[in-house]
């Protein structure tokens, strides 16, 4: 999951001020690369890892709460507590402690992800 996660952070940050994503700056650069061995390279970071079948309904939770979660006006927000029992809540939903650490584990993987972004502009 964790391999999934990190790539498809990777892949869908912003690519510079153009506002593409990475992944489609890649993209674009395969479909001009003449290099074969380049043109593998770029292929190869496109590739993501497969997530793992039983924990798909996990990512999906994750990418729930964070596609509704904003920043503080200086940087993303984590997704906190009370999000994620608000969730529970409203969609009748239980997790286990195991399935709350892999959603808090997404999500701490997501905001390096990002502030890495950030420190490189």
């Amino acid at each position: 999951m964790r391999a999934f996660a990190e790539r498809s952070f990777l892949l869908s940050s912003r690519a510079g001020d153009a506002g593409e994503t990475y992944r489609q700056v890649l993209e674009g650069l395969v479909l001009r690369t003449r290099d074969p061995q380049r043109k593998a390279a770029r292929e190869a970071i496109l590739t993501v890892p497969p997530i793992p079948k039983a924990l798909t309904y996990l990512w999906r939770i994750y990418d729930r709460l964070r596609r509704r979660k904003g920043g503080n006006g200086f940087a993303l927000s984590p997704i906190e507590w009370q999000d994620i029992d608000a969730f529970l809540r409203r969609t009748q939903t239980d997790l286990a402690p195991w399935e709350l650490e892999i959603l808090e584990m997404l999500d701490d993987l997501y905001l390096v992800d990002y502030s890495k972004l950030q420190t490189e502009e």
